[in-house]
């Protein structure tokens, strides 16, 4: 996770100067919660939730960045701006700076010609797991310029219809309409 970045453009943004000074990474006891600071962006809030309570994991991640504008004592806040939202170096990134991310088993459905397909309609990005015939996908939301509500709302819709359609596939072979 601390490996240090290499693309070009973290480069001539000064990212990787000075690495890996002033960097690290805090993790809870319960190893739910992640805090890493000074990595690709100055403060990086990571809540991990096994099974499927998103609305746990966003309480928890809410509580976090909470406290950590509260130890500022108030006298500061993240980086925003009423237009762009939270602000980086990476302005892919900018807007509500929430990428929400989930692990699936999706064998059927995921190995099926429509679902890369599907998977873009949804404004989602999949990764396979490294044997891709497991049918394991890391699906990621990156950040963007929705509430943080609506976009956790958004993920989670999306993911029960990759659900909705895994079923349909397993069942008749076919992707729903």
């Amino acid at each position: 996770m601390l490996a240090k970045p290499a693309s070009e453009a973290d480069r001539i943004s000064g990212l990787v100067r000075d690495w890996p000074d002033a960097r690290g990474l805090f993790v809870s006891a319960a190893k739910d919660l992640f805090v890493w600071v000074n990595g690709r962006h100055h403060v990086q809030v990571i809540s991990r939730e096994t099974g499927g309570d998103l609305g746990q994991a966003l309480q928890r991640l809410v509580a976090a960045t909470e406290s950590i504008e509260n130890s500022f004592g108030g006298v500061t806040r993240y980086l925003w701006d009423p237009s762009h939202g939270y602000l980086g170096h990476d302005l892919s990134e900018i807007g509500n700076a929430i990428a929400l991310e989930a692990t699936v088993r999706l064998p059927h459905f995921g190995s099926h010609a429509e679902f890369l397909k599907h998977i873009k309609s949804l404004n989602l990005y999949a990764i396979p797991h490294e044997d891709e015939k497991d049918g394991i996908w890391r699906l990621v939301m990156h950040p963007s310029f929705n509430t943080e509500v609506d976009q956790a709302q958004a993920f989670s819709k999306a993911l029960y219809n990759l659900l909705d359609h895994e079923e349909a596939v397993a069942s008749t072979g076919r992707v729903p309409i």
